[in-house]
């Protein structure tokens, strides 16, 4: 009885490790440039990679992001992704483009597509190129019934791809969308930010599908180069690239509260709330900006989460 009970105990309490989540995830390979993070139902979170083929992952208490989905047979890195965990669906942009490479290709030199893959699987489920003959797919949101949409960063546009669609379809694009990044919903309403002017923007949706203008939100504070962008409880978490911060919007009509929840870390691209934490990701572009930074080491490529705050 004693050894039984010693072994249940030990059983247990390996079990209970086990369970501990995890706050850091380091990328298994090294020079990976993450450009985004998403996570499915169980917390599994998912990166891309800018300067390699693949899309990496980690289990629920993984500590390590494996590689996954390999885009070598496409020719492509990814940029943005996003898990839409109602269809089973992961979607990613992709940028095809040699691989090893030390820089990846300036914005109005790409040719990119938005792909789609089984969240279960990682199976290829379809790919839909971006429209013009050069464009730069950054990031994407999805509605409700389906329907993605998608920045365009070069041509400052959101392209649109409807359920059951064969190819994407111009949606919108204006001045105030030059440098259009981040994008997501917040229930029915579409937000989408410029990383250049730092502007964040309501796009009103028509009755019959269309896009209305541009409705600038009026900040209680500018953000720093507002990049991915992702709704949770209501609010809206938006990594600052420029200014190394992770901030949350709360929203009165067409005026939004800005609170910095997280400062200090350079080129913070990516964000993405789960449950009571929030994934920070850093893609360390400047690593390829700055000069003093021209020789250093970005490794290893470690995100990390902080706790979602009240």
């Amino acid at each position: 009885m004693r050894k039984f009970l010693a072994a249940a105990a030990i059983v247990c309490t390996c079990s209970s490790a086990l369970a501990q989540p995890v706050t850091t995830i380091t990328m298994a390979d090294p020079n990976t440039f993450p450009e985004n993070v998403t996570t499915l139902s169980d917390g599994t979170v998912i990166l891309g990679a800018m300067l390699t083929h693949y899309i990496y992952r980690a289990r629920p208490g993984q500590a390590t992001a494996e590689r996954w989905i390999d885009l070598t047979p496409v020719g492509s890195a990814s940029w943005g992704l996003m898990a839409d965990n109602t269809r089973n669906t992961l979607w990613v942009c992709t940028t095809a483009f040699p691989l090893p490479a030390k820089i990846t290709p300036p914005i109005k030199e790409r040719h990119t597509t938005l792909r789609a893959f089984d969240t279960n699987t990682g199976a290829a489920k379809g790919a839909y190129p971006l429209l013009g003959a050069t464009n730069s797919c950054n990031d994407m949101t999805i509605a409700a019934n389906g329907t993605v949409y998608v920045t365009d960063i070069a041509n400052g546009n959101i392209q649109r791809l409807r359920p059951s669609a064969a190819a994407l379809e111009p949606w919108v694009g204006t001045p105030e969308l030059a440098n259009v990044d981040g994008i997501a919903f917040i229930g029915p309403t579409l937000y989408a930010n410029n990383v250049s002017t730092g502007k964040l923007f309501r796009i009103p949706i028509n009755a019959d599908g269309s896009a209305g203008a541009p409705v600038e939100i009026k900040l209680s504070q500018p953000l720093e180069g507002p990049d991915g962008m992702r709704a949770h409880n209501g609010k809206m978490y938006v990594a600052e690239n420029r200014g190394g911060r992770a901030s949350e919007i709360t929203f009165s009509g067409d005026t939004g509260t800005v609170r910095a929840l997280k400062e200090g870390h350079p080129s913070l691209t990516g964000i993405q709330p789960h449950g009571d934490v929030i994934w920070l990701q850093q893609s360390k572009q400047n690593y390829w900006r700055d000069p003093a930074l021209a020789n250093a080491n970005p490794n290893p490529f470690v995100i990390f989460s902080i706790p979602t705050q009240k």
